[in-house]
Parts: C-alpha cells; sequence; structure tokens
C-alpha cells in the first residue's frame, strides 16, 4: 500500500502487514489510520545511525509497543525512550494520568523491555538528560500552549538531520497544540512540515537557516504532562 504526506506529496511504499498491525493497535487515542502515518514516519528514517526514539507521552505504552513492531517488522532494532510522569501527574480533561505499572506490564508481556525504556519525569525535567540523537520525536505530553511550545523548543533540537517530529491532537479539540505548531513550524525554521491533518509530520531539513524558537519564559511555565498512548 502506498502513503502519501498531503504537504510534499511524497509518496511512501508500505507492506500490507503495517495496515494489520495498524488496525491491531488503534484505539480511541491514535486511531489506526494515525498509526499508518507514524509506521510511515518510522519508515522513512534510514535508522543507519545510533540514532533513538523519543516519545512525549506514554500513557500505558500500547503506542510504544506498536512502534516497536513497526521497526521490527522493518528489521530494525531502536530504542525508543518514553517519557512520562505518570502517577506524578494529576490528570486533568484533555491530560489523562499515564500508567506506570500498565506500561512495565505491556513491555514485559512483550519481551521489549530491552528497547522500550521508561523514564519517569516531567518532559522539561528530562530534557538535560536526554541525548541529542533523535531519530523520531513524537510529541503527545500535555495540550496547553506554553507545554507543547515548551516541548518543541527543548527537543526539536535534539533531533538529527533528516529525522522527523510526529504531533498528536492537531484539531479544534485541542486549539493550543495548533497555535504551538503553527507558530514554531515557520517559514525559515529548521523543520519542513510534510503533513498536516489532525497530526503533524515535520522533517528536520539542514538546507534551512534554523530559526531558533525559545521555550516559554518561567512566568508562563507549567509542569508538562506526558500523556498517551
Amino acid at each position: 500500500m502506498e502513503l502519501t504526506f498531503n504537504k510534499s506529496n511524497q509518496t511512501l511504499e508500505l507492506p500490507d502487514t503495517f495496515l494489520e498491525l495498524a488496525e491491531e493497535f488503534g484505539s480511541n487515542m491514535m486511531d489506526a489510520s494515525e498509526l499508518l502515518y507514524l509506521a510511515r514516519t518510522l519508515a522513512a528514517y534510514s535508522w543507519d545511525t545510533t540514532a533513538i526514539i523519543v516519545e512525549i507521552g506514554a500513557y500505558t505504552g500500547r503506542t510504544t509497543l506498536f512502534m516497536n513492531r513497526v521497526l521490527r517488522l522493518l528489521g530494525k532494532r531502536v530504542p525508543i525512550l518514553s517519557i512520562d510522569a505518570f502517577d506524578a501527574f494529576q490528570p486533568e480533561a484533555l491530560n489523562p494520568q499515564g500508567n506506570y505499572t500498565a506500561y512495565l506490564q505491556t513491555m514485559r508481556a512483550n519481551n521489549v523491555g530491552d528497547v522500550c525504556l521508561p523514564l519517569t519525569a516531567f518532559s522539561q525535567n528530562a530534557a538535560p538528560v536526554v541525548p541529542d540523537k533523535i531519530g523520531v520525536l513524537v510529541v503527545d505530553g500535555g495540550h496547553t500552549f506554553p507545554v507543547v511550545m515548551q516541548d518543541l523548543a527543548l527537543y526539536g533540537p535534539k533531533v538529527l538531520p533528516g529525522g522527523y517530529i510526529f504531533i498528536d491532537d492537531y484539531g479544534p479539540a485541542y486549539p493550543d497544540v495548533m497555535r504551538a505548531v503553527d507558530e514554531y513550524f515557520v517559514p525559515g525554521s529548521s523543520f519542513t512540515v510534510l503533513h498536516k491533518s489532525y497530526f503533524v509530520v515535520a522533517r528536520h531539513d539542514t538546507s534551512t537557516t534554523q530559526t531558533k524558537r525559545k521555550a516559554p519564559s518561567s512566568n508562563e511555565k507549567t509542569q508538562t504532562r506526558t500523556t498517551k498512548k
């Protein structure tokens, strides 16, 4: 099957097994269509370096496991670092609380605990220890403008040239996510938006001059809720 990014018109052939996998893992958190585009993003990166995947927001690890399965089908062994505050966060209307025990159980039950690694922290606190070698960054944590902008400002520069950012929940139900995405990915930045739907895919493009984006000032910051999947 073929999947095309709607902003760049780039098409990639994917095995039909990816569709079956997406249908198996699809949920009200991330449906099968979005998971297919996440798989397409993972398949687009070369993974010929020591790059890792970083996901901000893990919830119970369902999307983490999906990404691991996709990479296995691609013949790749790539560490996935899942950043989530888990039980330290108080749930909100748009931000459910992650479940650390459920995450560990998911990884252990599927024997992937050696490559799917939880980092229990708010994302702004985890940023200093995350290496600058992200091949794919999945942003699905807090949904307020300061939090989303902060995640992009702190982790975007850690994405390797040719790497990707995949952002969930871009739509009217999450206006702050839309605002942060639109303000971060401006002309002249080091990222090119390849796909924009109810999720966004952007590629780190070294052919452009980077416009640095600052994280919100201290009086704007809130603790980053890292949620989902």
